[in-house]
């Protein structure tokens, strides 16, 4: 599990590092064993919109592995969360100490629009691992004030906001969300067409779009889904009757 620490509101005194990134939600690390540095990636949704610092190792005082990274805020709203994946690891070596799966790292007080915060990280091992330490990050998505997706629902994506409908549809299936982390569909993110009547969730869904994986993964994940809207409906859900369109992301869902 990865450790949210502590945080200051002060201005970062690194200099801001934009990432660079790949296709949307497909995030692929390069090589780290012969890196000779930190390194952080974010899906291409937020690309521009959140600056990332290299992460830099702090004092530990104890307490293991410790690092700060400084984070500036483009987007029009507040972030309350990152969801990230975090790989810690000695220069020069071929095999990283510890990686560590996505995990929600919430960020108490947020970071406002246009406001540049260092938040630190880490983890409680790490006494014995070999200096120089550092840490590569990879920014999956992050969260919106309210606790929402901005990768699948920000202005900052191509992806067309949805109805409050599906939102509703989006929020009760998360409750019942079970993905493996590890295998293929989790990096998928697909949008699915939902017929709702009474309440109920019909068991004919379509696949109208999927990304981030090959077309096994992309079943995977719309299977995952479509169990996932019929297993969590219960009584019913409190949506008026029609049609809709709801995009599921394994990131945003897993909150």
């Amino acid at each position: 599990m990865i450790s949210w620490l502590d945080e200051t509101s002060e201005k970062s005194a690194y200099g801001g590092m934009r990432i660079q990134c790949l296709s949307a939600f497909i995030l692929v690390l390069s090589s780290m064993a012969t890196a000779s540095s930190a390194d952080v990636e974010v899906s291409a949704c937020l690309e521009g919109a959140i600056i990332f610092a290299e992460p830099v190792r702090a004092s530990d005082g104890g307490r293991g592995a410790e690092f700060s990274m400084a984070v500036t805020n483009h987007l029009k709203v507040a972030i309350s969360a990152l969801a990230a994946e975090i790989s810690y690891r000695t220069e020069g070596r071929a095999v990283p100490w510890a990686k560590e799966g996505v995990d929600r790292l919430p960020i108490p007080g947020g970071i406002e629009p246009g406001e540049t915060r260092d938040i630190r990280f880490g983890t409680r091992r790490g006494q014995d691992w070999m200096d120089p330490l550092v840490a590569d990050v990879v920014i999956h998505d992050a969260s919106g004030p309210n606790g929402e997706s901005l990768a699948v629902q920000g202005d900052t994506c191509s992806t067309p906001q949805m109805s409050e409908e599906a939102q509703a549809l989006l929020k009760a299936a998360s409750k019942c969300w079970v993905v493996d982390v590890g295998g293929a569909a989790a990096r998928v993110s697909v949008t699915v067409g939902v017929t709702v009547a009474q309440g109920r969730v019909g068991r004919d869904l379509l696949l109208v779009s999927a990304a981030g994986g090959d077309d096994l993964a992309a079943e995977t994940a719309f299977q995952n889904v479509r169990r996932t809207l019929l297993r969590c409906q219960g009584d019913g859900y409190a949506v008026d009757d029609g049609h809709y369109e709801v995009t599921f992301s394994p990131q945003s869902l897993r909150r």
